[in-house]
């Protein structure tokens, strides 16, 4: 930016030009290492009109995913940058949405946003959980009865905390990956490390596996995953465990021949990179000194400042310190309802791996 014409605040919506003024494009004012967050290279006169315009805009891409007639009510409905709204998530379960505005200005746009969603009349309930929002906080954003929808994916349902849950209360990104293992769990022993609500618990299950560990560090994580299994009529022994995930790595109870490694984002900021790689290597490679020849590996990075080269490496370290050679079967990310733009490659933030151990 060479120069800045008045004093906008933070937030602000301005028009980006060239030396010679002709416009270029319209966005939110950043006043920090993103000057302006691009929403249009048109001029926009109404907010509202343009917020409608593009949640329309990404409803029908994500009509053309098909999800409804897969048996699948919950889905991404904005994803930030990769739907032409950055700063805005809102992420859809049955009749309710959750909204989390990252940036100052769709911070200021709630009341924007709240016209426009109540305008369509499947969605019943409208939740605030924007970053830094105190829980007492009256949002102008919200509407309806809170309530914990139960939601169907895939032929299976889930309860979803959306309240205050991780993300918006379930980790919509991984359904394909789910899926995927669903494919390959007949028969096997499997262990979902951080597991959170059980999402691949219950695929595992549904998938005919003998036997699923559920394991994460959080009590009501572990709670959640129990009554998820339950609700599904699924066959196969189930435990779920409160322990921390890597301890357990470290020396496990029993053997297991597919193992799940779905850990929260180790680096979330580009200072923390070194540590973060340290951390995945540790899991990995506990897992992969304990599989058996024939035995599966999911493993995933949420962390958008860790490349999928870099986890590769990572991975493939963690391989070689545990004298293991690994073969790869999938390269895993987000499901569709996370779209990225060409120009935006930070938005693919999840890197998944399926590798197969001799």
């Amino acid at each position: 930016m060479q120069r800045l014409e008045g004093a906008p605040t933070v937030g602000a919506l301005v028009n980006v030009c060239a030396e010679d003024g002709t416009f270029l494009a319209a966005g939110h004012y950043g006043a920090d290492s993103i000057a302006v967050r691009v929403l249009s290279t048109a001029p926009i006169h109404a907010p509202q009109a343009f917020l409608s315009d593009a949640i329309s805009a990404a409803q029908a891409v994500r009509d053309s995913l098909v999800l409804r007639e897969q048996g699948t009510n919950a889905f991404r409905l904005i994803n930030a940058e990769g739907d032409g709204l950055p700063g805005l998530v809102i992420d859809r379960y049955d009749r309710t949405l959750v909204v989390q505005c990252h940036s100052e200005g769709m911070q200021a746009w709630k009341h924007h946003l709240r016209e426009v969603l109540q305008g369509h009349s499947d969605v019943s309930t409208v939740v605030d959980r924007s970053p830094g929002r105190a829980p007492d906080e009256v949002s102008p954003l919200e509407f309806g009865e809170l309530s914990e929808p139960m939601i169907d994916e895939n032929g299976l349902q889930f309860r979803v905390n959306c309240r205050t849950g991780q993300k918006t209360g379930f980790f919509l990104d991984q359904r394909e990956n789910r899926a995927l293992l669903r494919r390959y769990a007949r028969g096997r022993t499997v262990l979902n490390a951080f597991c959170y609500t059980g999402g691949f618990s219950v695929y595992a299950l549904a998938g005919g596996a003998r036997e699923v560990w559920s394991v994460d560090s959080s009590e009501d994580a572990v709670l959640r995953a129990e009554e998820n299994v339950s609700c599904n009529a699924v066959g196969g022994a189930h435990r779920a465990l409160q322990a921390d995930c890597l301890q357990l790595l470290r020396d496990l109870p029993q053997s297991f021949d597919l193992i799940v490694l779905d850990p929260p984002a180790f680096v979330k900021q580009r200072s923390a990179l070194r540590g973060g790689i340290k951390g995945y290597t540790s899991i990995n490679y506990q897992a992969l000194r304990q599989l058996p020849p024939g035995g599966l590996l999911f493993t995933f990075s949420c962390s958008a400042f860790v490349s999928f080269e870099q986890f590769r490496e990572t991975v493939l370290a963690s391989a070689q310190r545990a004298g293991r050679a690994v073969r790869i079967l999938h390269r895993l990310g987000a499901a569709p309802c996370h779209p990225v733009r060409l120009t935006h490659p930070e938005g693919e933030y999840l890197k998944g791996l399926v590798l197969y151990v001799e």
